[in-house]
């Protein structure tokens, strides 16, 4: 998986396509984008320094570091 960030994403639309009757809910943010106005538990992976604070959920936060190390170990290249 390559994550890149690039803007443009608006979480209050993600966060209204969610189903209900789905449980697990998972969201892969670079923190970028404003937080979506509407709490919805969900877990959310932040990958990069800045700190998210959504309303709802939990909050995961893989450093730049912590991305490389994980893909040193799977020999992933980062570059692509």
């Amino acid at each position: 998986m390559r994550f890149q960030g690039g803007g443009g994403t608006d979480f209050n639309v993600a966060v209204n396509a969610f189903s209900r009757r789905v449980e697990n809910k998972i969201i892969f943010t670079d923190g970028e984008a404003p937080m979506p106005e509407k709490a919805m538990d969900a877990i959310w992976i932040g990958f990069g320094e800045d700190k998210i604070k959504p309303k709802g959920g939990k909050v995961i936060t893989i450093t730049r570091r912590q991305l490389e190390r994980l893909c040193r170990f799977h020999d992933i290249d980062m570059s692509r």
